[in-house]
């Protein structure tokens, strides 16, 4: 089919629209600096839904989690979603403290 080429728009790593009237969000501090690596502690299953994911888009585990943070640290910063809700501040016990220990 002449003219029918692809643009790129049906890529999980394409550039997408953010719409009209909605700023393109700076991520120029996000890749500041060289790659480096970090370990994330992940259940089997999760490391299995990864996997499973990558196959069926051709992509590695590595891009999958690549994208999944940067999507979150920019729905972070515009608002779209509020990390809090999901941070519990433990109920304290209370403890005698001796004077030696201050």
């Amino acid at each position: 089919m002449a003219g029918n080429k692809n643009t790129g728009q049906n890529s999980i790593f394409s550039s997408t629209d953010l719409g009209a009237g909605r700023a393109e969000a700076n991520t120029s501090d996000l890749e500041k600096s060289r790659i480096q690596t970090v370990e994330v502690g992940l259940h089997e299953g999760e490391i299995l839904a990864l996997d499973n994911l990558a196959a069926s888009l051709g992509v590695t585990r590595n891009q999958i989690m690549r994208l999944a943070i940067r999507k979150f640290l920019l729905d972070v910063r515009s608002g779209n979603f509020d990390p809090d809700q999901f941070v519990e501040t433990p109920h304290l016990k209370k403890r005698v403290i001796l004077p030696y220990e201050r």
